[in-house]
């Protein structure tokens, strides 16, 4: 029991089996923040002239959003095309 306790607190501890530490990765994340900055913006509410909300993602998540929206766009104009009844 005494083994199984030693290697739970070895992995919750961080380290690996051999009982040294693992480098930090954090290098890596800062050149991607770097090259996909946070970008807000501010959306207006459907059916108000006043209220409206702030909206914030990452450059990335911003285009593949824009992207998936010409998506769905584009889909509904060739679907209302091919109707039998249009």
């Amino acid at each position: 029991m005494s083994i199984l306790a030693a290697v739970l607190l070895t992995f919750v501890a961080g380290g690996n089996a051999d009982g040294a530490a693992e480098p930090a990765k954090a290098k890596p994340e800062v050149g991607k923040a770097q090259n996909d900055p946070m970008v807000c913006e501010v959306s207006d509410d459907i059916g108000s002239r006043l209220k409206h909300h702030k909206i914030c993602m990452l450059r990335s998540e911003w285009r593949a959003q824009r992207e998936q929206n010409s998506q769905v766009i584009n889909r509904a104009q060739v679907q209302r095309g091919l109707s039998p009844n249009g």
